[in-house]
C-alpha cells in the first residue's frame, strides 16, 4: 500500500482535547477504556507531549497489568527526564488530562478508537495481501481481505459481576431509552423497551411473494410517524413501485386505484407532509452494485447537507455486496455474512437503527413457519441481526388478509413467539390483529 493511502490512517481520530481526555479517564482508572491501551501506540498521538505520557502510560499498565495514577505517571516521566524546563513542559500536559468524563464522552472515545484499531486490521491486511496480488492468486487475496474485513473483535476488559451491580445498574439508568416502534402492537410488546434502539438491527426474512416489501414499507412509514428520518434503499424494485405502496398506505387508496385517486393521495400525503415534515428519502441502487460503503458515502452526503437520517432500510441484504468480492458459490456464504457485519457496523457506527429484508430459501413456502433454517444462502448472516422476524402466510391466510409474524431470534428476549396480524396489502397495512379475532 503506497504512503499517500495510509498517511492519513496513522494517527488516532481525535482532536487534541479528547486524547487527552481518554488519558484522563485511564488515570482515573476507568475500565472501560483499557481496551484503547491494546490499540494505540505512541506514533498514534498528535497533540504535543502526549506520546510521551501515552508511552509512560501504557509501559505501567503493561509491566504491573494496574493502570496508573496521575502522580505514578508524573513520577515516572520525572525520572525520565531530570531537566527543570522539561519537567515543567510535561507538568504542563499532564495538568490538561485531569478531566472527569461523562459517559458520552467515553462512548465517543471508544468507537472512534474502535473504528481506527479496525482500520489498521485493514491496513496490515492490505499490505499482507500484495504478494498475493503480485502472484495473482485473486482467491488468497479474497479469502485475506474478508476475513480481515469480518474481523471486528477489539480487546475487552474482564468484568468482575457482583462488585460492578451498582455501577452497571447506573449506567443502565443513564442509557436513552429513545426506540423505533414497529407499530404493530403485539410484535412491540416483545421488544425491550418496545421497539428497536438505534445501533440495532432487525431482519425481516420470508419466502418471494409473502410480504418481505410491504412490511419494510411499513417499518419506514412507522418510523415517519414517530417523526424519525427514515432513508429507504432499494435494490430490488424501482423508487416509483416504492412511492407507490407509500402513497397507497399514507392515503387509504387501494394499489391499484392510484392512478385514478390523485387528488385524494395529494391531499392527505401533503397534510401529512406538513404534519411530519420530509422524513422518508427513497433511494433506488442496482442489485449487486452496492455494499455499506455506497450506503454510507450517500448517508454522509444527506449528513452535509444538514438531513440526518434515524434509520435506514435495505431492500434486500441478498442483493448486497460486501467490499471484496467473489464469484463462487461456495464462498458466498461467508461473503453474505461479510454483507451483514458491514451492515451491522455501519448501523453502529452512524448510530441508527436498521431494519433488513432477507430472502428465504426455495420451498420454505411450504412449511407452516418460516424458520432460521430456511434462511437462504448463508445461514450465518441473517443470523448477527439484533431480531429476526419472518412473515407466513397460506393461501387461506393470504385470502382473508392475515398473517403471521415468527420471533426467529431476538437477542435480548424471548424468541419462538407467533404472532396473529391483520393485513391490507392492497393499501400496503399491517394492523396489530386479525379484524375478527
Amino acid at each position: 500500500m503506497s504512503s499517500s493511502l495510509t498517511s492519513d490512517l496513522t494517527r488516532v481520530p481525535l482532536s487534541a482535547g479528547f486524547q487527552q481526555r481518554m488519558i484522563s479517564g485511564l488515570l482515573k482508572r476507568d475500565p472501560r477504556l483499557i481496551a484503547c491501551i491494546d490499540i494505540l501506540d505512541p506514533e498514534h498521538f498528535s497533540a504535543a507531549g502526549l506520546p510521551i505520557v501515552w508511552a509512560t502510560l501504557k509501559q505501567y499498565y503493561l509491566t504491573i497489568r494496574v493502570l496508573p495514577t496521575w502522580n505514578i505517571v508524573k513520577e515516572q516521566i520525572y525520572k525520565e527526564y531530570s531537566d527543570a524546563d522539561e519537567r515543567k513542559y510535561f507538568y504542563r500536559i499532564l495538568r490538561k488530562c485531569r478531566h472527569t468524563l461523562a459517559d458520552e464522552e467515553v462512548d465517543f472515545i471508544l468507537r472512534n478508537v474502535t473504528s481506527f484499531g479496525q482500520l489498521q486490521k485493514l491496513a496490515n491486511a492490505y499490505r499482507e495481501a500484495l504478494p498475493m496480488f503480485e502472484r495473482g492468486d485473486l482467491q488468497s487475496v479474497q479469502e485475506h481481505l474478508g476475513r480481515a474485513l469480518l474481523d471486528g473483535d477489539t480487546p475487552q476488559v474482564d468484568v468482575r459481576y457482583f462488585s460492578t451491580v451498582k455501577d452497571r445498574v447506573k449506567r443502565r439508568r443513564k442509557v436513552s431509552r429513545q426506540v423505533v416502534r414497529t407499530l404493530i402492537t403485539p410484535l412491540d410488546s416483545v421488544l425491550r423497551d418496545h421497539g428497536l434502539r438505534r445501533q440495532e438491527t432487525g431482519v425481516v426474512l420470508a419466502s418471494t411473494g409473502t410480504g418481505k416489501t410491504r412490511m419494510l414499507v411499513h417499518l419506514a412509514k412507522a418510523a415517519a410517524l414517530q417523526k424519525l428520518k427514515v432513508i429507504y434503499y432499494t435494490l430490488q424494485l424501482p423508487a416509483s413501485d416504492i412511492e407507490e405502496i407509500l402513497d397507497a398506505t399514507f392515503s387509504g387508496v387501494y394499489q391499484n386505484q392510484v392512478m385514478d385517486q390523485g387528488e385524494r393521495i395529494t391531499e392527505k400525503v401533503s397534510k401529512l407532509g406538513r404534519q411530519y415534515g420530509d422524513s422518508i428519502i427513497i433511494k433506488y441502487l442496482p442489485r449487486y452494485k452496492a455494499g455499506a460503503h455506497t450506503l454510507e458515502a450517500h448517508m454522509n452526503q444527506l449528513i452535509a447537507q444538514g438531513w440526518k437520517p434515524d434509520v435506514f432500510i435495505v431492500d434486500f441484504l441478498n442483493y448486497m455486496m460486501p467490499s471484496y468480492t467473489t464469484q463462487t458459490s461456495e464462498q458466498r456464504y461467508f461473503q453474505l455474512q461479510g454483507v451483514v457485519a458491514e451492515w451491522i457496523v455501519l448501523c453502529q457506527k452512524l448510530n441508527l437503527v436498521s431494519w433488513g429484508g432477507f430472502q428465504a430459501k426455495r420451498g420454505a413456502k411450504e412449511n407452516e413457519l418460516t424458520t432460521t433454517e430456511d434462511i437462504a444462502e448463508s445461514y450465518g448472516a441473517a443470523m448477527e441481526a439484533t431480531l429476526l422476524v419472518s412473515i407466513n402466510r397460506t393461501p387461506e391466510e393470504k385470502t382473508r388478509e392475515r398473517a403471521r409474524l415468527f420471533i426467529c431470534k431476538y437477542t435480548h428476549g424471548a424468541d419462538g413467539i407467533v404472532i396473529p396480524i391483520g393485513t391490507n396489502y392492497a393499501k400496503g397495512s399491517f394492523y396489530a390483529k386479525p379484524v375478527s379475532v
